[in-house]
């Protein structure tokens, strides 16, 4: 008797991946990493600061409006590489959706993230094409949806050569 093939053994488990998965999803798109992105962050009680590759400066922006990250590029196997990145992520859960903070919650709550927003406001208004169309001049390109964000999964670049997966045990990234 030959042995079974792959599949035919994963045919026999109790459980299958859809059982255990909710769903393979695609993390966040900016549409503009550079303006979105700081790196070498350090955090205080209301603050994060980090550099930012557009201004080549290191700038304070609210911790609130802000999420960790992991790149590609920091996500080896079975481990990642905790760089201290951070995203200006300008998003709050309404009603199990995710949506943006308008302009005058922006400038109420996020002063300093708005003030920045400003200064590359003309940068931000350009992004995209004639077909893709930004809810508001400082949205993300595609924002996801919160509730999966927060919860626990796997991680894996886009692209990678082997085995490139680390547990996101607290929904954290």
């Amino acid at each position: 008797m030959r042995n079974p093939c792959l599949i035919d053994k994963l045919r026999l488990q109790k459980f299958t991946v859809k059982d255990i998965f909710h769903g393979i999803f695609q993390g966040i798109v900016s549409g503009d990493n550079k303006a979105f992105y700081l790196s070498d962050c350090r955090l205080d009680e209301q603050y994060i600061t980090g550099y930012n590759s557009i201004t080549e400066t290191y700038i304070q922006i609210e911790k609130s409006v802000c999420m960790p990250i992991l790149t590609g590029k920091t996500i080896n196997r079975y481990s990642f590489i905790n760089k201290k990145e951070y995203m200006i992520y300008p998003y709050h859960s309404a009603n199990g959706k995710t949506i943006f903070y308008t302009e005058n919650e922006m400038k109420t709550n996020f002063p300093k993230c708005y003030e920045y927003f400003k200064s590359i406001k003309a940068r931000l208004s350009k992004r995209g094409t004639a077909s893709m169309k930004y809810p508001i001049w400082y949205a993300l390109w595609n924002a996801r949806n919160m509730h999966i964000l927060s919860s626990k999964k796997i991680l894996t670049p886009d692209i990678c050569f082997g085995t490139s997966m680390c547990f996101d045990s607290e929904g954290k990234y």
